[in-house]
């Protein structure tokens, strides 16, 4: 008779918006699941962390992208002795270190499209979220994606600073010209 791995259970039936914002509040987050200690999202895959788990999440795939990140890290992962307390507190992680990114990226890559571009419907490329930053980074190779996507974020994270920077001077230089030629 072979033995069967068993599938941890998450039970999140019946939790309301309500429970998670107190769970996310008062929860102990642990980058820990199973004896494995995850590294930080900076640096796991850019896609992992940008495209993959985002996906997962919005369909309510929590064992796959628990999975998918210890995955990146080790060999054998097996999370089937885990209880429901350590699933929960490795999910507060994963959420806290999303918000560390998020607010990283408010803070040195976001800047308000020129009203042109507005004008022009930059909003379209919303919907593609992380793969429009891939394929731009790709300069539209889709043979390139993978590689891009399996850098560290930390290191994708550096050259969209370094573009935005470029960008913020350039667009610079060029209100100093206009301001002079008035």
């Amino acid at each position: 008779m072979r033995h069967q791995k068993r599938t941890p259970v998450l039970g999140f039936k019946g939790i309301t918006e309500k429970d998670l914002e107190n769970i996310m509040k008062f929860g102990k987050a642990s980058d820990t699941i199973g004896g494995y200690q995850s590294k930080s999202f900076i640096e796991l895959p850019y896609g992992l962390v940008r495209k993959d788990v985002p996906d997962m999440q919005k369909k309510s795939l929590h064992l796959e992208y628990i999975l998918a990140i210890l995955e990146c890290q080790f060999d054998e992962v097996d999370i089937s002795e885990v209880n429901s307390n350590e699933i929960m507190s490795f999910i507060l992680w994963i959420r806290k270190q999303q918000q560390k990114i998020t607010a990283i990226e408010e803070r040195y890559l976001s800047s308000d499209p020129e009203p042109e571009m507005i004008a022009a419907g930059i909003n379209k490329l919303d919907e593609f979220g992380a793969l429009s930053t891939i394929h731009g980074l790709a300069q539209g190779d889709i043979l390139r994606h993978a590689a891009i996507e399996a850098m560290p974020y930390y290191k994708v994270y550096e050259v969209l600073k370094l573009e935005k920077t470029n960008r913020d001077i350039k667009n610079a230089h060029i209100n100093i010209i206009k301001a002079k030629n008035k």
